[in-house]
C-alpha cells in the first residue's frame, strides 16, 4: 500500500515537530492518499474496502496525518502505535469487519463513514497516563482502531459487544453529528440542555434554591429522569465513593452514550430500562426517527442483533 500526504491548500505548510518531518506540499487536485491494489492479502482487502466504499484504510502513517484534524480547532490529543504485523493487520480487517463495516450497507458507507480509519498497536492520550490502551479514538475526519496486536483483538461476544458500541457510537457522535451530516430536531437538545456540560448537583442547587450540599451525588434513575444514561465518564472523579464533582456529557457527549447504549441492548430491554423516564424515551425516540429519516438507517435493529 502506498499513501502520500499532501495538503489541499495552495501552500506548503511547516510543520515542525520533534521527529523534524519535511514540509507538507500543496497539490490541487490530487488525493491526499492513494490506495493501490496489490497481489498481497492485507493490501488487497484494504483496496476492495477503499474500492466500495471510498474509506483510506491506513497501517502506515505519521503523527501529523491525525493531529491536524479536519474543521477542529484543536489538535487531536490521541497517540497512535502503528502496527507492523501484516498478519495480526489482516486480522484486524476482519474484526473491523464484525464490529463496523458488516453493519452497514455500502451506500450508508459511502455516505457517512470517515474519510480515513487508522489501524493501531494501541491509543493513548497525550499528557495523561489515566486513558491508555484504549480500543477505539476519533476525530472529526478519522475513527483510530486500537488493541491490534496478536492475542489482543476483541473476540469474545462480551469483547465485541463493546468494542462494537464504542467504535458505532465514535462514528454517529463525532463523525456524522460533529460533520453535520445528521441534524437532530432541537427538542432533543432541548430536554437536557440546562446540563450540558455542568456539574448536575450545581444545577440541581440552582434550579431548586438550595445549597449544593444538599443535593446528592446523582442516582442512575435520576439521570435517566433527565435524559441522560450516564455522567461524562472522561471529566468526572468517578471514585468508588462518589464525589461531589458530576459532570453531565456535552451534546456530543450524550449523543455518543445514547448509540453505545443502543447498539449494545436490544429493544425490549431497554423499553424496560427506560420505563417511566420520559425524556429519556422522548430522546431515544427522537433520535431513532432522525436517523431512520436521514440516514435510512434502523439503529436499534442493529442494536436488535
Amino acid at each position: 500500500m502506498k499513501h502520500y500526504y499532501i495538503a489541499t491548500a495552495i501552500a506548503v505548510l511547516s510543520l515542525v515537530s520533534c521527529y523534524d518531518e519535511p514540509a507538507l506540499l500543496a497539490e490541487p487536485g490530487q488525493p491526499r492518499y492513494i490506495i493501490e491494489d496489490s497481489t498481497d492479502p492485507l493490501d488487497h482487502a484494504i483496496y476492495e474496502i477503499y474500492r466500495e466504499t471510498g474509506v483510506h484504510i491506513l497501517y502506515e502513517y505519521q503523527l501529523n496525518d491525525y493531529l491536524w484534524d479536519l474543521g477542529s480547532l484543536r489538535n487531536s490529543s490521541n497517540r497512535l502505535t502503528a502496527q507492523g504485523d501484516r498478519a495480526v493487520l489482516l486480522d484486524g480487517i476482519a474484526y473491523l469487519d464484525k464490529i463496523l463495516f458488516g453493519i452497514y450497507p455500502d451506500s450508508f458507507k459511502r455516505s457517512f463513514f470517515p474519510i480515513k480509519i487508522f489501524l493501531a498497536d494501541s491509543i493513548d492520550l497525550a499528557g495523561t497516563s489515566s486513558k491508555e490502551d484504549l480500543i477505539s479514538a476519533s476525530g472529526r475526519e478519522y475513527i483510530a482502531i486500537g488493541r491490534l496486536r496478536a492475542g489482543a483483538i476483541p473476540s469474545t461476544a462480551a469483547e465485541l459487544r463493546e468494542a462494537t458500541g464504542t467504535i458505532n457510537a465514535y462514528l454517529w457522535a463525532n463523525i456524522i453529528i460533529k460533520n453535520r451530516l445528521l441534524l437532530l430536531p432541537e427538542t432533543f437538545a432541548e430536554l437536557s440542555n440546562a446540563f450540558y456540560g455542568q456539574n448536575y448537583r450545581y444545577v440541581k442547587s440552582q434550579q431548586q434554591g438550595v445549597a449544593i450540599a444538599n443535593i446528592p451525588y446523582p442516582t442512575r434513575e435520576q439521570l435517566m429522569d433527565e435524559g441522560f444514561w450516564n455522567i461524562d465518564p472522561n471529566n468526572t472523579l468517578n471514585l468508588p465513593i462518589p464525589t461531589s464533582y458530576a459532570m453531565m456529557p456535552t451534546y456530543e457527549g450524550d449523543i455518543y452514550q445514547f448509540i453505545e447504549t443502543i447498539i449494545t441492548h436490544d429493544e425490549a430491554e431497554l423499553l424496560a430500562i427506560m420505563e417511566g423516564h420520559l425524556k429519556i424515551k422522548t430522546k431515544y425516540d427522537i433520535l431513532l426517527q432522525a436517523i431512520k429519516e436521514q440516514c435510512g438507517i434502523d439503529l436499534q435493529a442493529i442494536g436488535n442483533k
